[in-house]
Parts: C-alpha cells; sequence; structure tokens
C-alpha cells in the first residue's frame, strides 16, 4: 500500500519525502483545491518533482477544481508543463478537463479526485472506461462497501486514512459558494460546516455547538484491516499543515504501514505514538469516520486544534498574569497552551507547574482545562532532520583499472555511468581493497548509498582526494542521468478552445417544476408546468403521476441501489430519468433502461468539455451548475437541452452524518417534526433527511429567485421545498412573466 503524503510547500515536501512518503500530492499556483495553501510556481513544482522522483518518489498533481471554459487552455498548458517535468499521475475533478488529458497524454495516469464523488461501484466502473487508472474514494465508504467495490474491480483504489473530514460529500458541497460566494468546487472553501449552529425541531433550539465540524480520523489501529482490503494508496489530508505536521504523521504511518507488512502478528500501536499524532493536531480526539461508525463523527465543542490535556487550573495570580497547574502531563519552555480557548506561549515556568506572562488572564477561572496545543520538544525533534538526506536509493557499483586510469562505474535500475581518474604512480600509502570499499562508500549526504560494490584491484596508490573526486563526479553524472529520465518532451499542441455556441434560440423558454418532496396535499396536477421532476423514493408505492421524470439522488449507496433494482418499474413507466451523478449511467446499464436521460446541476457540468461527457454518454438534457454566471452559460453548445433553476432552495450539502439522528436517538425522528440549523446571524437552513439511507441534505436559508434574460437555455425550473399551493401558482406566474422574486428572503446566487 502507498503512503501518500501531503505537500503544500518546499519544506513539506521535504518533511514527507525524508519520513517516508512513496508519494506526495502537491498543487500548483492555479486550478488546486487548497488555492490558499503556499503552493507552487513553474520553476518550484519542477524543482519539487524531481526532488521527489530522484529519491524515487511519485508526485501527483491536483488539478482537482471545475473549470470554466475560459481556463481550460490554461489548465491544459499546466498539464503538459507539469507532464514535461516528469509528474507521476494528476489528480483530476472536472470530467472534461480529465477526458482532455487522458486523450492527450496517454500515457500519464489520472486520478478520479474524490471531488468526483465516486462513492459506488458503478462510478468506479465508468472512470475505468473513461481511461482513469485511479480512483480517490469517497471518505464517507465503510470498510464493507470498499471491499465490495475492491472485489469487483482491478481499478487502483485511494483512501483517505489520516486528517480532516469534510461533513459534505466532496464535490456535492455549496456551502460556501451560495452563502459565501467562495466556491469550494474551486478551491476557495470558507469553511462554514466549521460554525456554530443550533439545530431547530419546529422553530425550537434541542441542541447547539459546532454540530457540522467532524473530528479528524486516524486510522493507525485499523491499518491491517484497511491493507487486507487492497487499497493502492492511502492518503494523509493537510496541504495547508504545517512542516511539523507532515512530519511527523508522515513518519507514523510509515513505521505502522511496515510493521503491518512485515509483522503482522505483533501489530500494535504504541500510547506514545498516538499520543504525538494527537499533540501536531486533533479536533477533539480522533476517530475511524465512516470506516467503521458513521454516527460517532462531530465533535461539537470546538472546530480546531484540541491538543493534549495536561491539568487544570488551581491558582491565578492575575497581578503577575500567572496561573498554578494541577498537571497531569509535563509542560515545557517554548510550549503554547490552551486555557478556556486562549493562548499562551510557556515563556516562563516557576517552580515546575506555575506559568506567567498569561494573557487575557482575567478571562480565566479556577478548574479551567488546560491543553497543550504546541509541544516545543515535539517540533524541535522534525526540524532534527531537515535536509539530512534520510531516503537513500540502493545503487551499485564497480571499480577496475582500464589501461592507465581507475574507472568507476554506477548503475541505478537500467541507468549507468562512468568516471575516471589517471592512475599515476604516486608517493601515497598502498590503499588495499578493503579501505578502496569504505573511501567509495562514503556517498554522504548524497541521495545515494551503495549496496553492492565490486571492487575489482586489489592495491591501489592513489591519492585519497583523486579517489573522492571519481565517486564525487560518477555522483554528479548518475543524477544527471535520473533528471533528463524522469523529464519528457511532448510536442502536443494546446489549441484554443472554440466557443461552440451557434445562434440565440428564439423560443421562451419552457417552465419545468422540481419537486424535492411529495406533500399529499399539493393537487399537482393542477399547476401549469412542461414537465415534472419527482424524486425516485417519492414514487414507491405511488400511482403514476402525469408523465414525471423519476429522479435518482446523488448519492446512490448500496442500500439505494438494491431499492432501485426491486423497483425498476417506476423508472420503466417514467417519462424519462434524471440522474444526480454520473455513476447512475452505469445502473441505468445494468438495469438495460433505454430512456431518455437528464442529468441534473450536482453533476457539476461547468465548461463544454464537461458538456461534450454527457453528450456522448447519450445525455440529452442538463441542468446548469449554481456556480455559473450568465455568460459562462451562454459559452455552451447547442448540442444538449439547457435548463437552468430560477427558483429555489439551493441544496448546500449531502452528508451521511445526520445532526437529527445523533440528537434525538433517531428511530426515524427526521419524519416527525420540521428540522433546520440556524447560525450566528439567524439565519435558518432547512435539513431534510432521506429515511432510505439516512443521508442529510442541508438547503440554503435564502431562496434563490433569478430572471432569465439574455440566457440562452430550453428550459425553466422551479424547485419546490415546502411552498403551498397557492404559493407555487403565483411563482410559476411569476416565472411565466420574466420576474425574479426579491426582497431579504431571496437571493440570485452566482448568477450576476
Amino acid at each position: 500500500m502507498e503512503l501518500l503524503s501531503p505537500v503544500g510547500n518546499f519544506d513539506n515536501l521535504i518533511a514527507a519525502v525524508q519520513n517516508g512518503a512513496d508519494a506526495v500530492y502537491l498543487g500548483a499556483n492555479s486550478f488546486n483545491a487548497r488555492a490558499n495553501a503556499q503552493n507552487f510556481n513553474d520553476e518550484e513544482l519542477k524543482n519539487a518533482i524531481l526532488y521527489a522522483r530522484k529519491r524515487n518518489v511519485d508526485v501527483h498533481l491536483t488539478l482537482n477544481i471545475l473549470m470554466f471554459g475560459n481556463e481550460l487552455e490554461e489548465a491544459l498548458k499546466l498539464a503538459r508543463f507539469a507532464y514535461e517535468c516528469g509528474v507521476s499521475a494528476i489528480i483530476i475533478q472536472d470530467i472534461g478537463l480529465a477526458r482532455e488529458v487522458i486523450k492527450r497524454f496517454p500515457d500519464l495516469p489520472i486520478h478520479a479526485s474524490t471531488q468526483m464523488t465516486i462513492s459506488n461501484l458503478a462510478g468506479v466502473q465508468l472512470m475505468e472506461k473513461l481511461g482513469f487508472e485511479r480512483v480517490v474514494l469517497a471518505r464517507e465508504l465503510s470498510l464493507q462497501e470498499i471491499a465490495n467495490i475492491r472485489k469487483n474491480t482491478r481499478m487502483e483504489l485511494e483512501c483517505f486514512g489520516h486528517g480532516a473530514l469534510c461533513v459534505s460529500y466532496s464535490g456535492q458541497c455549496l456551502f460556501s459558494s451560495m452563502v459565501g460566494k467562495r466556491s469550494g468546487n474551486r478551491g476557495l472553501c470558507a469553511g462554514p460546516c466549521r460554525l456554530d449552529y443550533n439545530l431547530l425541531k419546529n422553530g425550537n433550539a434541542i441542541d447547539n455547538g459546532y454540530l457540522l465540524s467532524p473530528k479528524d480520523i486516524c486510522t493507525l489501529q485499523i491499518l491491517p484491516q484497511l491493507m487486507d482490503l487492497g487499497i493502492d494508496s492511502l492518503k494523509i489530508e493537510g496541504r495547508k499543515k504545517s512542516y511539523e505536521y507532515v512530519s511527523i504523521v508522515t513518519k507514523m504511518y510509515r513505521k505502522y504501514i511496515d510493521l503491518a507488512k512485515n509483522n503482522p502478528q505483533k501489530y500494535k500501536v504504541e500510547e506514545e505514538d498516538l499520543k504525538q499524532i494527537l499533540q501536531i493536531y486533533n479536533r477533539g480526539g480522533m476517530g475511524t469516520g465512516y470506516f467503521e461508525n458513521r454516527q460517532n463523527i462531530v465533535y461539537p465543542e470546538k472546530p480546531n486544534h484540541l491538543g493534549i490535556y495536561v491539568g487544570d487550573v488551581k491558582g491565578i495570580n492575575a497581578k503577575k498574569k500567572q496561573v498554578t497547574i494541577d498537571l497531569t502531563d509535563e509542560i515545557q519552555m517554548g510550549d503554547v497552551l490552551s486555557i478556556d480557548d486562549k493562548t499562551s506561549y510557556v515563556s516562563q515556568i516557576i517552580e515546575g507547574n506555575t506559568v506567567g506572562e498569561i494573557k487575557d488572564i482575567k478571562n480565566i477561572k479556577l478548574n479551567d482545562e488546560v491543553y497543550k496545543i504546541v509541544s516545543n520538544t515535539l517540533n524541535k525533534k522534525q526540524w532534527e532532520i531537515y535536509k539530512k538526506e534520510i531516503k537513500k536509493v540502493d545503487i551499485s557499483c564497480k571499480l577496475y583499472q582500464e589501461g592507465e586510469n581507475i574507472c568507476l562505474e554506477l548503475y541505478n535500475d537500467c541507468i549507468c555511468v562512468k568516471s575516471s581518474v589517471k592512475h599515476e604512480k604516486t608517493d601515497v600509502n598502498e590503499l588495499d581493497k578493503s579501505r578502496i570499499l569504505c573511501q567509495i562508500q562514503k556517498t554522504g549526504n548524497t541521495i545515494f548509498q551503495i549496496k553492492d560494490a565490486d571492487i575489482q584491484v586489489e592495491h591501489l596508490k592513489l591519492p585519497i582526494s583523486s579517489l573522492n573526486q571519481l565517486r564525487r563526479e560518477a555522483i554528479e553524472e548518475l543524477e544527471r542521468c535520473l533528471e533528463n529520465r524522469i523529464q519528457r518532451k511532448s510536442d502536443v499542441k494546446i489549441d484554443v478552445v472554440q466557443n461552440l455556441h451557434n445562434l440565440k434560440k428564439q423560443e421562451k423558454p419552457k417552465i419545468n417544476l422540481f419537486l424535492q418532496k411529495f406533500d399529499e396535499k399539493i393537487n399537482y396536477q393542477s399547476l401549469d408546468y412542461h414537465e415534472i421532476y419527482v424524486p425516485f423514493k417519492e414514487l414507491i408505492g405511488r400511482k403514476k403521476m402525469r408523465d414525471c421524470i423519476a429522479v435518482l439522488p446523488n448519492i446512490v449507496d448500496e442500500t439505494y441501489e438494491k431499492l432501485i433494482m426491486q423497483n425498476r418499474l417506476i423508472l420503466d413507466e417514467a417519462k424519462a430519468i434524471m440522474i444526480s451523478h454520473i455513476s447512475q449511467i452505469e445502473i441505468l446499464k445494468k438495469l438495460n433502461i433505454a430512456k431518455k436521460v437528464m442529468a441534473d446541476y450536482s453533476l457539476n457540468i461547468t465548461n463544454i468539455l464537461s458538456e461534450k461527457v454527457l453528450h456522448d454518454l447519450k445525455i440529452e438534457r442538463f441542468t446548469m451548475s449554481p456556480e455559473l454566471d450568465k455568460r459562462q452559460i451562454n459559452e455552451f453548445s447547442d448540442d444538449l437541452e439547457k435548463e437552468l433553476v430560477v427558483y429555489g432552495r439551493t441544496c448546500l450539502m449531502t452528508s451521511k452524518y445526520c445532526p437529527i439522528g445523533k440528537n434525538t436517538d433517531c428511530k426515524m425522528a427526521c419524519q416527525n417534526g420540521n428540522y433546520a440549523l440556524k447560525d450566528r446571524k439567524n439565519f435558518v437552513f432547512p435539513i431534510v433527511s432521506d429515511h432510505i439511507n439516512c443521508h442529510c441534505r442541508i438547503y440554503n436559508s435564502k431562496i434563490l429567485s433569478n430572471d432569465y434574460q439574455n440566457v440562452d437555455i430550453d428550459f425553466v425550473r422551479i424547485d419546490v421545498l415546502n411552498e403551498t399551493e397557492e404559493e407555487i401558482h403565483k411563482i410559476i406566474s411569476a416565472v411565466k412573466a420574466g420576474k425574479r422574486l426579491t426582497g431579504e428572503n431571496y437571493t440570485n446566487g452566482n448568477l450576476a
């Protein structure tokens, strides 16, 4: 199993490589999902790739955001540059960009990002057909679900094994984009899930705290199980984390992967190692995420680093800014403590457990818990190895005499280099074979170590300096040869992506109605619409509606797929089928259902290359992504029917974690009452839970309302959540008239 470490800058690259990573993933200055990390410019990227690959460490470039049409050419140029530098693989979210890179660089492995929300076997199988070499699986999969996927595919599988979780399925979150104008799908997530909320039932608060803030995950305890599953790569999250974090976490996972591989009978994680992991970063302790327990996910008390508990405050001297701590663990000068969420550097230690120079001491109370959030001693140890060459590459050598020259050959895989010096008669002491070998093996702080040596001379009269020169020149030449082997030549031309758009449509868009859920009190047949979309689960057990379009959910796990198989008659009778994830193409093929297929906005189609993928998959209509503005919408071709949501509450996130079930002892509590989250600004976000698989959908506090003037589309769509029949009639009338609803309850989202 490959150990894949995060790299946000060159220091962290050194930390990852020297502490045992098999591969690293990093981003360039553009087009990656951690836009706020330090990242790498072109020259730094080239040097980073060479640094890692010369040490037999693979480099995966994160080109993993949704692309707008005007960015495609630059993204392709970046892919070509990385290819020429010798990158090992590229991680991509955008389906259109991915297919274009696969076509242009067929020998470059492309990995499907976790942002593509591949959460079932069908998704993995489709990615394989599209030419991907690896899938980064959704973080929400259990051990059993991964085992089933592994059993049925030969695709490389990658899983997140340590670090931060998103509470939403990655790639299915619009929270930051719609509320904060910072798109998570574009690498600019503002982290609304890390804020505090009240959970409301029928308008009354029943819980509060950081209700959407997941703990970090740590899989050290279950590493043998993950390895037995046949996972190809274990990924550590943290491209924005510190050098110390990358160093410690990489070192620990290297240690225990090797232990599980070489001595599985004695596999046990040492308490001191777990303590180091918790010390460097944890959110309320750590769990195994969705691998084992889907509900023990969130830590509602604090959204950031908790640190290690070291005791309670038992004395306060406000005048001297000193506190006395009843210590349960040691503290050292230079540590950072957190008391009542206030941080203080330990710059004075008086009598062992009294700490001075405490800031905000007026807010500290007796019995407050004290946490060490930075260990100065632990961090110092990580920097001790900085720039020490621990990651050595094994090479072989042969030293022999050729005429008047002494020659040294070095071998690395298929590379052979040769250096020589003239063997002149000198007065220096004669070197025997063992001394020659000892001197040749002194590779010092280079990346090489000689494991196999063939010394073909018994005695040698040669200055030590000449022997050193012989070794140095050979090593320098071997490094140059390695660089040349890593880098590639490319004659691939990056064409300007043409705007394929034709003439503007003359007809007025038809109005479609989309039901987020079914309301028995509404006579939908009386409403004036062209077509109606109904969620698949709402059609189970109901009489056939008037030519409805059956909508599959954006997440189809094993439970849901079985339900679809058992109720395939619904799909047979439907006028058409709307898929909400690209993997559902494979599910429909398996069912042998030949229907008109449409794609919801959750497929994240944001450019004409991705539109072309839908066209080639025989999808006939797609709904515009809420990430797009009017200009970007008008850049699409006329190959497919286009639909725009002009009214409705946008689904901000889909989560496998359900705050309702966590706080109500479940028993399908979501079916008995109206639930919502209220934020610190008193905005209320409705929650709708799917009782079939307990997925939670959180909707925007404000209602999207857009006009469709100067937008070239075929259909406008009204999304209905809790509206009454009378309200729906009024909304349809307003949309027909081309009006948008205004006021404090409405937003036009990103459609500027």
